[in-house]
């Protein structure tokens, strides 16, 4: 009896079902690789959202942190992710997570390289995030990007927190504040 080579890419890409060819350029942009791919996308016109079904193969072999591989979904749990906006249209991408149940570690949520745990962000929207508050205040940043203060500040804490944590400041002496004032 002939079983597909689920390891293989080619053979995952041939059983994709054959959806819109626009799928692919946006899997282009978001960073979608096999096995996952774009099953839907649904515009909402009226309140400026677009919804991006990503979905899996359901004989996907997927590998653990710990390094064991080839490994069969146990279940699945549903997650909306937050990409960058697509021409103002507010971006969330649906998708299924695999859980596996890895002989080393147990039960697993298998993340897309395109996430973080417990984020609800994609990387790219993590980045721009990071990016603008940097330069802008915070108020400023949810303002644009319609983010709670709570998850962008989480964002910036899983991030900056562990890149200043390397800096050697051993040799620093001196430290110099600057006041900024108002006219009222």
């Amino acid at each position: 009896m002939y079983a597909p080579d689920l390891k293989n890419p080619k053979t995952l890409n041939a059983m994709k079902p054959t959806i819109n060819p626009i799928y692919n350029d946006f899997e282009k942009i978001i960073g979608i690789e096999l096995p996952y791919y774009i099953s839907d996308i649904e515009f909402d016109h009226n309140s400026y959202n677009v919804s991006i079904f990503i979905d899996y193969h359901s004989k996907s072999l997927f590998n653990c942190e710990c390094g064991q591989s080839n490994i069969q979904i146990h279940s699945k749990k549903h997650r909306i992710i937050r990409d960058l906006d697509i021409m103002n249209y507010k971006a969330n991408i649906h998708i299924d997570l695999p859980i596996i149940n890895c002989p080393n570690c147990r039960f697993k949520t298998v993340l897309p390289s395109w996430s973080t745990p417990r984020s609800g962000l994609t990387l790219k929207f993590q980045q721009r995030l990071l990016a603008a508050s940097s330069f802008i205040p915070l108020s400023t940043v949810t303002k644009l990007t319609g983010e709670s203060y709570d998850r962008i500040n989480h964002v910036i804490k899983t991030h900056v927190e562990p890149a200043r944590e390397k800096v050697d400041m051993s040799g620093v002496q001196n430290v110099g504040f600057d006041e900024t004032s108002k006219k009222k």
